[in-house]
């Protein structure tokens, strides 16, 4: 927790910086507005590959698949009703709703587990779905060196790059220490509970900078959240696709503030590698964050 929020502080205090940096929507790039095959695409997802990867594959989430174009007209036509009525009610009526969800225990690692979110497959397609928005947006705005979940445009049930692996950013930063020389030096390091501490206002800010209908979209992603996440305002639900778009929506802004900041660096989810060519580059920057903390 500690390290989360030495990380919050120090996205706060470089955003002034990651604004002017901000990528602006080009010509003919996508506005953020979901629509009725945002959620019929995370049906069809949920369906193939079912509604929490953490967990065993629930043969009932077939029922998805086989009824997305039903989900989804009552998913776009709930979230039009919301979009279309007073601002507050966005969040307030989510709010309000029985919303069910559980917490289990999952395997991570030969001796470990981790807590992750079962959700009601509705809700977990509507969330989905609205996060699926998000991605299509958020997609250009990413760095190259980001190697974790690269949104497909188009893909159908496949909503991430498959080429975009865990290897292929090993592989990208082995490239880029070779040629950087013998004398660069690299730091790995990663966010330690990253999931388990992300602030929910700052989810909802990140989600109104992108525009459109980030301001329906912010309130409605937080109520949700706080539903999966026991009334907290922090935590992401493990385990599904919302949650993964959502991290790396608050990490965008992380690498945009160590670009700005001079970094080289590679990134899968909350895992790190800076690069600098001489030793002391390194020790700076570090110097640097932990006085920001």
């Amino acid at each position: 927790m500690k390290a989360i929020g030495a990380l919050f502080r120090w996205i706060a205090k470089h955003r002034y910086t990651t604004a002017r940096h901000k990528a602006q929507p080009t010509k003919g790039s996508q506005l953020l507005k979901p629509t009725f095959q945002h959620f019929e695409r995370a049906a069809l997802d949920i369906a193939a590959h079912g509604d929490n990867d953490t967990l065993p594959f629930d043969m009932d989430v077939r029922f998805c698949g086989d009824q997305a174009h039903d989900l989804a007209t009552i998913a776009i036509g709930f979230y039009e009703e919301l979009r279309d009525g007073p601002l507050k009610e966005n969040n307030e009526r989510v709010a309000g709703l029985e919303i069910p969800s559980e917490r289990l225990i999952a395997p991570s690692g030969p001796a470990g587990f981790r807590v992750v979110t079962k959700i009601h497959p509705f809700w977990n397609i509507y969330l989905n779905g609205l996060a699926i928005s998000l991605a299509e947006v958020l997609e250009p705005r990413r760095h190259a060196n980001v190697h974790s979940y690269r949104f497909v445009d188009g893909g159908g049930e496949q909503l991430f790059d498959s080429n975009r692996t865990w290897r292929a950013f090993k592989e990208a930063t082995v490239q880029n220490l070779e040629a950087a020389g013998p004398d660069a030096v690299v730091v790995q390091t990663d966010i330690s509970s990253f999931y388990e501490h992300v602030s929910h206002h700052y989810i909802e800010n990140f989600i109104n900078d992108l525009g459109g209908d980030g301001k329906q979209i912010s309130k409605q992603i937080n109520a949700l959240l706080g539903k999966f996440s026991a009334g907290r305002s922090f935590g992401l639900p493990v385990g599904g696709q919302g949650a993964r778009v959502l991290a790396e929506l608050f990490l965008n802004q992380v690498d945009m503030a160590i670009t700005a900041a001079g970094v080289v660096w590679h990134r899968y989810v909350d895992d790190y590698v800076l690069m600098a060519l001489f030793g002391w580059g390194v020790l700076q920057r570090g110097r640097d964050l932990r006085r920001s903390a």
